[in-house]
Order: C-alpha cells, then structure tokens, then sequence
C-alpha cells in the first residue's frame, strides 16, 4: 500500500558482494515512502534524507515492513530477526509482518514495469513472515436446499478462535556462506513461540443470518483476514454461538443458545507456517430427528364368558 512506509539497509562492495562482513554500512535502517511526486522516476524514496550511488562498486540491500510495532529488529549476517513480535487481538490493528530477500550488487538503478506506468527503482521482493487465516461459513445444504419443509437458517452471534499464541521471536535464517543466497522455505521452525502468550481473537460477533449453502466470510471484508504468528494447532480451536429456527416456526421464534467447537489440528494442517494462507469453511449442521418405533405386544387375559 501507498500508505506503508518499509526500512532499508543496503551495503557497499568496492567490487560485487562477497560476504556480508566485507561490506560497508551505506543505508542504515533508512525508512523508504511513497512520494507521488516521483510516480515516473521511482515513486518511493528514502525520507526526509536523499541517497545517491556511489560512482562505483555495488550495493546490495534488504529491507522489512512496518517501520514501527515489529519488536526489536537486528540485521545480520544471517538477514533479519524479530524478537518479541506481538500480534494484536484486535484484527483491524494487526499488521503485515514482511521481510525482503537481498537484494544483491546493484550498481544503478533498475528499470520495472508497474502494469502501465514503469518506474526507476531498486527491485525488493517482501517475504511473509506471518500467516494469513480465513473462515468462512456455511449452512449444510440439505438444510436449506428447499427440498425439506423444515427449511432452517442460523443466526450466528459469536464465532472466536482461542488458544492461539500472539508472540513470539523469528529469525530469516539467510546462509552466511556463499553469494545470492535466498531465504530457505518455510518451515515449523521458523518461530520460537512465546509460551505464555495464548490469547482469544474475536473473528465476528453480531448477528448474521447463515441460510445457504454459499460461503460467507466470518472475518470481515479485507481479503486478508487474521494474520497470526506461524505455529502448532495442537491447542487452537473455533468457538461458535449461534440460534437456529426452522419454516415450521413462528417468524419470531428461535432455539437460543446453541454452540460448537471444532480443533483446528487436522491431518492435513496441524501447524501453520510462514507465507501461507489458510482458508476454513466451516458448515453448520444438525442431527436428523429420527423415530424408532415400537408396538406392545398383545397381552392375553383369561376368557371372560357373558
């Protein structure tokens, strides 16, 4: 986004990058924003200092986003680390954690297409450091289908997600040996986990009518959702409540208080990772009412003669 402003680091090289600890500390956590004004020439640009290459050698950069709310950020050898990184409970608060690859040898600008207007810049490709979770909600087709009589809908009042942990330290884990050297894939230890830190984060409260079989989407409108710490799901689980009524029933008229809970741990998911994003769909359902009957046998009494 325009709004969002990133820090960089960059290093010099007499010649092309060798190692990290030959380099020498050109750009040291500069912040880097959005400035319209150069929309053709490199729309984003260090403030409120100017930077210019240096008339030879090369620079390699990296860089990390947000400026502020990340914990404390070193940059090393080994690319970037945060420590004591806390996801906000409120999800409108939260933030995008990124990270960049490094940027290596860049001896003047670089010229890249943006869809229709190109622009002049050093190129810094951002990593997820964070994950992206998604729930959606349904109602179980042959509920509402219109096949049955007793069409029901569901009012969902509460949909949380608890046990999640909400701090934690990371580390980008670059190779120190070697050149061009990119970050290694994702992994369930990317994350050292704060264990005291589980917290609830409130996915949708108030009131919303489920009566189809078409998804809606629990956590508001931004295609980005929740964006937690990576970490194991033995522990995290989703808590709904909700009221349901069926056509048979007065309009006014609702079961109140009904709830469900479902882990989170699958066989498929059982720890989120960096970078990822993890979309649940949960369908609500019920158990048919179903009659056994059963009929008394005759019981025989004596003759009764009239």
């Amino acid at each position: 986004p325009q709004t969002q402003s990133f820090v960089v680091y960059a290093h010099y090289y007499p010649y092309l990058y060798t190692s990290y600890a030959d380099g020498l500390l050109y750009m040291d956590n500069v912040t880097v924003s959005y400035d319209p004004l150069l929309a053709k020439s490199g729309a984003w640009a260090p403030v409120p200092t100017n930077y210019y290459w240096p008339a030879q050698g090369s620079l390699t950069f990296a860089a990390y986003s947000p400026v502020e709310g990340v914990g404390k950020v070193e940059y090393d050898d080994s690319g970037f680390s945060f420590e004591g990184f806390t996801v906000n409970v409120d999800p409108a608060k939260q933030v995008d954690l990124l990270f960049s690859e490094r940027t290596y040898n860049q001896e003047s600008y670089s010229y890249n297409p943006d869809d229709d207007i190109p622009y002049e810049g050093v190129q810094i490709n951002f990593l997820h450091a964070l994950s992206s979770v998604r729930f959606e909600i349904k109602a179980d087709k042959v509920l509402v289908d219109g096949t049955n009589a007793n069409r029901y809908e569901f009012r969902v009042k509460n949909v949380t997600l608890k046990g999640v942990h909400n701090k934690g330290s990371f580390d980008q884990n670059l190779p120190i040996t070697g050149i061009n050297q990119t970050t290694p894939a994702p992994t369930e230890r990317d994350w050292k986990i704060d264990a005291d830190s589980q917290v609830d984060f409130q996915v949708h409260s108030g009131e919303v009518i489920i009566d189809s079989e078409d998804s809606y989407n629990l956590a508001g409108t931004d295609d980005t959702n929740l964006i937690l710490i990576p970490q194991s799901l033995d522990q995290v689980s989703l808590h709904i409540k909700y009221d349901m009524r069926h056509s048979g029933m007065a309009a006014d008229e609702w079961v109140k208080g009904s709830t469900a809970e479902a882990s989170l741990s699958t066989s498929k998911v059982s720890h989120w990772l960096r970078g990822k994003r993890y979309t649940y769909t949960l369908t609500l359902g019920l158990n048919e009412i179903k009659f056994a009957p059963k009929v008394e046998t005759w019981i025989t009494v004596p003759n009764f003669d009239l």
